[in-house]
């Protein structure tokens, strides 16, 4: 929604708010949009990046999944030693 909000401002910024800019659809042509399209990837680019360095990291060093057994059996028994809806069949 951010992501819109952005490349919005270059589709309908108007020169007498934008700072002098102007969007597409206010006859400010392509330039706006591409900046703020621009902006937009790049921002992307380095969360996407970051984040994908930082994940593969954690998981190299401890492990970003917990057991097939804690799976199957729930968090709550591995994390707090107890059911959290003693309702619920567990598997053994």
């Amino acid at each position: 929604m951010r992501a819109w909000g952005t490349i919005a401002v270059g589709l309908f910024a108007e020169s007498a708010y934008a700072g002098g800019a102007s969007g597409l659809l206010f006859g400010g042509g392509l330039s706006q949009l591409i900046v703020q399209t621009t902006g937009v990837l790049a921002t992307f680019l380095f969360v996407f990046t970051t984040a994908l360095i930082l994940f593969k990291t954690i998981d190299v060093l401890m492990g970003l999944r917990v057991s097939e057994h804690e799976e199957t059996v729930g968090l709550d028994i591995g994390e707090h030693g107890m059911i959290a809806y003693p309702d619920f069949d567990v598997p053994a």
